[in-house]
């Protein structure tokens, strides 16, 4: 299991900030001024922020806009 942020800030700071205000520890990846430009963003259509995305070991979208127990359930059901 992986967990990776997407970071579409305009500067890194407040992702730097979040993370440790946050106790965030898992990848957080930034790419600054490229916003919706970004190249997974554009690969995955994500048209707003947030957004939560799983995706299986085979590289498939398994979950889109997950919220609470429903991350746990799709994560377990993937790992089946």
């Amino acid at each position: 299991f992986l967990m990776v942020g997407l970071s579409l800030d305009a500067e890194s700071e407040p992702l730097r900030k979040c993370c440790v205000d946050e106790e965030i520890g898992w990848l957080q990846l930034h790419e600054p001024g490229l916003e919706f430009d970004q190249p997974a963003v554009k690969a995955y259509e994500v048209n707003g922020i947030p957004s939560i995305w799983l995706i299986d070991r085979d590289g498939l979208v398994i979950g889109i806009d997950l919220r609470g127990e429903e991350i746990a359930v799709a994560i377990e059901k993937a790992l089946e």
